[in-house]
Parts: structure tokens; sequence; C-alpha cells
């Protein structure tokens, strides 16, 4: 009898490498909202949703605001692209 598979080290929420995962966010987005650019109520928001295959990769977080991460629900929003808006 085979184990069954459980969620790979991609899947795996982990507490103990949190700092370093905001350290990562913070240095490529600076510590804001990447929708509204506000740094207050910060919360750590998955690219792709776990439910549409995303996984806790720190290529697949961002910091939003907890307004913009409830009205985002469970919806595929790529970051915008600050850059080519002339931010």
């Amino acid at each position: 009898m085979s184990p069954k598979p459980g969620p790979g080290p991609d899947n795996r929420a982990t507490i103990a490498n949190m700092p370093t995962t905001i350290s990562f966010l913070t240095s490529r987005d600076g510590y804001k909202c990447c929708f509204c650019d506000t740094n207050k109520s910060l919360t750590i928001d998955h690219i792709i949703p776990i439910s549409m295959g995303g996984g806790n990769r720190k290529e697949n977080l961002r910091f939003l605001c907890y307004n913009c991460n409830q009205c985002r629900r469970n919806k595929f929003i790529p970051k915008r692209d600050k850059q080519r808006e002339g931010a």
C-alpha cells in the first residue's frame, strides 16, 4: 500500500518562512497594496488562487489591502503594470 500523495513544498503553508516572504514582497513590490498603493491593513494574497491551482510560492504572492482583497474574492486579477501606466 503506497502512501497518499500529500501537498508538495509548493502548497504547504509554513509560518517559518514568513519573514523571508515578507522581505521578498517588500523588496519586489514595496510595502503597499498592489492595486491601490495604500500601506494600511495589508494582507498577503495569492495572485493565482489556490482553488485555481496557484501555490504558496513567493512568486505567487503579493500584498493587497483588506478592502482590495475582499473585492477580488476568488478571481484571477494580475498585478497591474505601474511602469506601463506611467505611475
